[in-house]
């Protein structure tokens, strides 16, 4: 199964629990390398695995451009092996952002690995939001795994809405389970009690039947940030 995206565990579980001989694998790869970028057997809980011996790995603080060597500190994760692809065709301006004078290619993605070399995507740096009246960043991830955890809650998307004044306004898109009877502040004030009162649903809202994806399966948020100007919120 293609998923394109962040996978939970709770995902996991359910496809081993619909075919439960099934070998469930959480794989992470990007265009610019050739194959997957871990070994991913017997991973540890949400890990997309191990390092590979053909591959070398950073996690680069994104504020300070240092390496981080502690584990469980998030941080961008840049890779290098000996045959990454040379750059992208006819656009020396992104080869040139996405990859160090040393051939380091700048994932854009933030990660973080335990003590026992599990890495773990966290998420896309170009997601994350910036809010202009609080000293934080907020993950869409974060709290869409927060509101899955809801029992009434199928699936769930967050993208934001800019605001001259407050910055990015998180907006959830939230579908349903069949007969859940939830309300908008149902969802609003059960991010609030996981992950506190900064992190909450400026934007508000937005109840939909199921979320949009593009062509290769990954929810488009593109279109997510489209329907947030255009649905009403609550």
């Amino acid at each position: 199964m293609l998923c394109g995206n962040y996978v939970p565990q709770s995902l996991i579980d359910e496809v081993k629990a619909v075919s439960p001989k099934t070998e469930v694998l959480n794989i992470y790869g990007v265009s610019e390398l050739p194959g997957p970028a871990f070994f991913g057997d017997n991973p540890a809980p949400e890990s997309c695995g191990q390092r590979l011996g053909c591959f070398q790995y950073r996690i680069i603080n994104i504020d300070t451009n240092q390496e981080i060597d502690k584990p469980n500190v998030p941080g961008e994760l840049w890779i290098k092996r000996p045959y990454l692809f040379k750059g992208y065709y006819n656009d020396p301006e992104a080869t040139k952002e996405n990859f160090t004078k040393d051939g380091w290619l700048k994932t854009g993605d933030i990660f973080k690995r335990d003590e026992h070399w599990n890495f773990f995507f966290l998420e896309r740096i170009k997601l994350l939001m910036y809010p202009s009246r609080i000293e934080i960043v907020i993950s869409p991830l974060e709290i869409e795994n927060a509101i899955r955890k809801h029992v009434g809650v199928s699936d769930v998307a967050v993208t934001s809405i800019s605001n001259i004044k407050f910055g990015d306004l998180p907006v959830a898109f939230v579908v349903p389970r069949p007969r859940a009877e939830l309300s908008a502040d149902d969802i609003k004030n059960f991010v609030i009690d996981s992950l506190g009162e900064e992190k909450r649903l400026q934007g508000g809202v937005i109840f939909i039947d199921s979320i949009p994806l593009n062509a290769n399966s990954k929810v488009d948020r593109r279109k997510l940030k489209e329907l947030a100007q255009e649905l009403p919120r609550t």
